[in-house]
């Protein structure tokens, strides 16, 4: 399951269901975050530092709202 042949406005709920069924793993090219930014500075500095990385690499997925534990999406 990619997100990359969609744009963002196509993307719908059941393509996220199918991310977390299909146990697609953070990788270079996507990364889940249950919230934005975070609280503390360092929750917002490990935000910035991963939207920082896809800028400076080959781009990526940020997923927001999605829950990870050991780099899966649950």
């Amino acid at each position: 399951m990619s997100l990359f042949d969609k744009k963002l406005s196509e993307v719908t709920e059941g393509d996220l269901i199918a991310l977390i069924e299909s146990r697609i793993a953070e990788s270079r090219i996507i990364d889940y975050k249950l919230e934005t930014a975070g609280k503390s500075d360092s929750q917002r500095q490990e935000f910035l530092a991963d939207v920082t990385s896809f800028a400076n690499a080959i781009g990526g997925h940020l997923v927001l709202g999605v829950k990870e534990e050991a780099g899966l999406p649950i």
